[in-house]
C-alpha cells in the first residue's frame, strides 16, 4: 500500500484496531486519528511516515499497543501519550525523536516494553519511568541521554530487565 493516511480515518470513531505495517505510506499521521478513541491497536511501524507524532493520540485512552517504529518521525515524544494508561507496548524506536523522554510516560504503569532506541532523545532518563515495574524490555540505546547513575540504579533495582546501554 502507498500513499497517505487519510485524514477521514478520524471519522471511524468506532475502529478499535489498524495495522498498516511494512506498507510505503507517506506523510504524517493525521492529527484526525486522536478522535478514534476507541482504538486499542495501532500499528504503523515500517513505513516512511514523517512529521511529528501527533498530541492528539493522547486522546486514544484505550490503547494498549502504540507501534509506529521504523519510521521517520521526527519531534519530541508527546507527553500527551502518558493518558494512555493502558499501554502495554510503546514501540518509538528507529526514528528521528528529539528531545527529552516526558516524564508522564511514567503514568503508562502496566508498560511492559518501551522501545525509545535509535532516536535523538536527550536530558536525563525521567524516574517516572520507575512506576512502570511491569517493564520486561527497557531499551533506551542509541540516544544521547544523560546516562545519571542515580536514575539507572533506582530503575535497575525496580525493573527486571534494563538494557541502557549507549547511554551517551
Amino acid at each position: 500500500m502507498t500513499g497517505k493516511i487519510p485524514d477521514s480515518l478520524g471519522n471511524c470513531t468506532k475502529l478499535t484496531k489498524l495495522s498498516l505495517r511494512k506498507n510505503q505510506l507517506t506523510g504524517e499521521i493525521p492529527e484526525s486519528l486522536g478522535k478514534c478513541t476507541k482504538l486499542t491497536f495501532l500499528r504503523l511501524d515500517s513505513n516512511q511516515l514523517t512529521g511529528e507524532i501527533p498530541v492528539s493520540l493522547g486522546n486514544c485512552v484505550n490503547l494498549t499497543h502504540l507501534i509506529l517504529a521504523n519510521n521517520k518521525f521526527e519531534g519530541e515524544i508527546p507527553a500527551s501519550l502518558g493518558n494512555c494508561i493502558q499501554l502495554t507496548n510503546l514501540w518509538l524506536n528507529d526514528n528521528q525523536l528529539t528531545g527529552q523522554i516526558p516524564k508522564s510516560l511514567g503514568n503508562c504503569i502496566k508498560l511492559t516494553e518501551l522501545w525509545l532506541y535509535q532516536n535523538q532523545l536527550t536530558g536525563k532518563i525521567p524516574d517516572s519511568l520507575g512506576n512502570c515495574t511491569k517493564l520486561t524490555t527497557l531499551d533506551l540505546s542509541d540516544n544521547q541521554l544523560e546516562d545519571t547513575a542515580g536514575a539507572k540504579a533506582s530503575l535497575a533495582k525496580q525493573l527486571p530487565k534494563c538494557r541502557m546501554s549507549t547511554l551517551q
